[in-house]
């Protein structure tokens, strides 16, 4: 099995990928890089069996029918978190304590508008692409999940990887891929991105707790990992 994870971001400078391939109890990083546009991302993605990408894959319902409302001028609720946050939104909150960059009110939003474009791309070769979240599954296989970001998180992103590295003794990266995961924060979560993938098609995944399926069909809906499932992500072959 191979898993692509893309830490997609507005620009390509700052989007990176990570290509997993995963054997009976084992896992190495076939590719990791650092800034991709969108022909990079189909390339990427057409090698791998299976797809995650850590941005949003659609807005709020109640937004989408705000902005769809007549007569104008809209009327804007005073209570407006039904208007930022998706039904996933508010399980990952739930579950985890972390609230994921509101799609419809924070600059993410303009992530998701590529996220849209290359999901119909990636359609037309007819992959599947799972919305992930890396802080969440971080936080969900009992790691640190803060203040790896940035220049001034350099530090702490080298002590980030190596609390995977210890708790996932399966994966397997070369100096290459090493020093490149240990120098971007991006092609860390790229790599977080691809590992949740592979939690999702192992079955080490939560349930999605009865969100309606046209919800997550509409919105989109977060892969979170299991509880401590990073370190049975190898154990099987699917």
């Amino acid at each position: 099995m191979l898993t692509l994870g893309v830490d997609l971001a507005s620009a390509a400078a700052k989007t990176a990928w990570c290509l997993l391939e995963w054997r009976a109890g084992a896992a190495s990083v076939v590719d990791v890089q650092v800034g991709a546009d969108d022909s990079q991302l189909l390339e990427a993605a057409a090698r791998a069996d299976h797809v995650g990408v850590d941005a949003p894959l659609g807005w709020p319902r109640e937004f989408v029918a705000m902005l769809n409302q007549a007569p104008r001028p809209m009327a804007w609720p005073e209570a407006r978190d039904a208007l930022r946050y998706r039904a996933t939104d508010h399980f990952v909150k739930a579950v985890t304590g972390l609230w994921p960059l509101s799609v419809s009110s924070d600059l993410i939003g303009v992530v998701a508008m590529r996220c849209r474009s290359l999901l119909a791309q990636l359609v037309a070769i007819e992959k599947r692409c799972l919305e992930v979240y890396p802080a969440a599954s971080l936080h969900q296989w009992a790691l640190a999940s803060r203040g790896y970001k940035g220049v001034k998180g350099r530090s702490v992103l080298r002590q980030r990887v190596g609390e995977v590295l210890a708790a996932a003794p399966w994966l397997h990266l070369d100096d290459a891929a090493a020093a490149r995961v240990q120098a971007s924060d991006d092609a860390f979560d790229a790599l977080l991105a691809s590992m949740s993938v592979r939690a999702y098609h192992a079955g080490h995944v939560l349930a999605e707790h009865g969100c309606p399926d046209d919800d997550a069909a509409q919105e989109g809906w977060i892969v979170l990992p299991a509880p401590g499932s990073i370190g049975r992500l190898a154990e099987q072959q699917t």
